[in-house]
């Protein structure tokens, strides 16, 4: 074998080492606006509501982007794909080796670096992406991939609050509230600007699903001085959000019976009365029990009521 048939020969292997390895081997990234910082990373961090550039560079004849497993579209406003050519992975390998010697054509992917730019970023477009370089080797087709992990800082947003809330004395009552925020808050509960603790009766639950974070109040055997505004405030890194909740508790109206006596077979006169009530008493059910024929079983059946 001549001298330029094993420089031509050791030039392919090179290449095919090249095509293989290098390929988005080297990759910049910067978060965005003017301020960016050009940086060698696989991870990206960007502000909510700024922009951001991927960077990828390597071999191939053709290269495109995904996030996830789905390819993204050349229709995304949002989301656009730049590539442009800066070399031959040939010509490169030439140049190392101080050799003017040909090599055939059909092994010379071209250098090519790809920007992914994303305006406007929100917590949605945080997520693995990937660069993936196509090469065409001898009619076989090989593709290399470099991830990037791209990070959003957005500081917490109130999406829901129980605005407003009731329970009857006695009973259980909970308020809640829901941020969207990353990374992930810290929520405190306050009332009169006193932060609330957990104690016997009342016990403070956290929940999250991506990035949202759900924060459940309950107290148990509420009573009428529980009633008042609640904040919940949720703090990380990135700022601070605080909702608010109205917890109302009701005490049952004390009815008094007064008189109670048959009219007859199918009649019967009640009389009660309620004493003073902090709230108006808006209806009266009245239930009669009768232990009847069907085998001694207690039958309960609703009365009209008399607000009177």
């Amino acid at each position: 074998m001549s001298y330029s048939d094993r420089l031509a020969y050791f030039l392919y292997i090179l290449i095919i080492v090249i095509i293989q390895q290098s390929a988005c081997q080297h990759i910049t990234s910067m978060t965005g606006g003017s301020d960016g910082q050009n940086l060698t990373a696989t991870t990206v961090q960007a502000d909510a509501g700024s922009n951001v550039s991927l960077l990828c560079q390597g071999a191939g004849d053709a290269v495109y982007w995904k996030k996830g497993k789905h390819n993204i579209s050349s229709e995304d406003t949002r989301r656009i794909v730049s590539v442009e050519a800066v070399g031959s992975a040939v010509q490169n390998a030439v140049d190392a080796t101080e050799s003017t010697e040909a090599v055939p054509d059909t092994v010379a992917p071209a250098e090519l670096r790809t920007t992914l730019r994303i305006t406007n970023v929100s917590l949605r477009d945080a997520g693995h992406y990937h660069c993936v370089y196509v090469v065409d080797v001898d009619g076989e087709t090989a593709a290399a991939e470099k991830a990037l992990q791209l990070s959003v800082v957005s500081a917490p947003m109130l999406r829901l609050a129980s605005n407003s809330s009731s329970a009857v004395a006695g009973a259980a009552a909970e308020l809640s509230c829901t941020f969207e925020a990353s990374p992930p808050p810290t929520v405190l509960w306050t009332r009169h600007n006193a932060t609330l603790l957990p104690d016997h009766r009342l016990s403070v639950t956290s929940s999250s699903e991506g990035f949202l974070f759900l924060s459940k109040l309950s107290l148990l055997n509420a009573s009428t001085a529980d009633s008042g505004t609640y904040e919940c405030t949720a703090t990380s890194p990135a700022g601070t959000a605080t909702g608010t909740s109205l917890l109302l508790v009701h005490e049952l109206p004390e009815v008094q019976w007064t008189l109670a006596r048959s009219l007859g077979p199918e009649d019967i006169q009640l009389q009660w009365t309620i004493p003073r009530h902090e709230e108006d008493v808006k209806d009266i059910e009245i239930w009669i029990s009768d232990s009847g024929s069907e085998g001694g079983a207690t039958r309960w059946k609703t009365l009209a009521g008399d607000t009177r």
